[in-house]
């Protein structure tokens, strides 16, 4: 915004429309009237999405910064080099089986806590449902009783 002798310059970058530019007097923003735009340049700057971007001529005493160049992706490996091999899944156990159906269970007893009866129930039963044979089903079992739940 700038001020000389009594007008006040306004320029407004409006990322869908571009560019708006005019003056309004003080007299004018006191009666509400409307400013008008600048007669040195466009009132509004827009552009095609398909086409070229517009030029638009700064304000007087107005700076514009520079776009930031745009930095091309990094190459991609050619298709013919090796890849190391992938790390491979941890084998099915009882003892991973046990803990996963511990971490459930921790996750249907935060449900409780936090108030989410329906989400505790939920888990409980895919503790049993996955787990069967663990421990962790026993206990989910116990709790879905205490909760009324069969």
């Amino acid at each position: 915004m700038t001020q000389d002798s009594g007008a006040v310059g306004l320029r407004v970058q409006v990322p869908v429309l571009g560019t708006v530019s005019g003056t309004r007097s003080l007299a004018d923003i006191a009666a509400n009237k409307p400013s008008a735009p600048a007669a040195t340049e466009p009132a509004v700057a827009t552009r095609d999405i398909d086409g070229p971007a517009p030029t638009v001529k700064p304000a007087p005493g107005v700076a514009i910064a520079p776009k930031p160049k745009h930095t091309p992706p990094a190459p991609k490996p050619p298709a013919n080099t090796t890849e190391p091999p992938k790390p491979a899944k941890p084998p099915v156990t009882a003892a991973n089986n046990e803990d996963r159906a511990k971490r459930l269970l921790q996750l249907a007893d935060n449900y409780l806590h936090a108030g989410l009866k329906s989400s505790a129930i939920g888990k409980l039963k895919e503790v049993i449902r996955k787990y069967p044979k663990t421990n962790a089903a026993e206990t989910a079992e116990d709790k879905l009783l205490n909760l009324g739940v069969e």
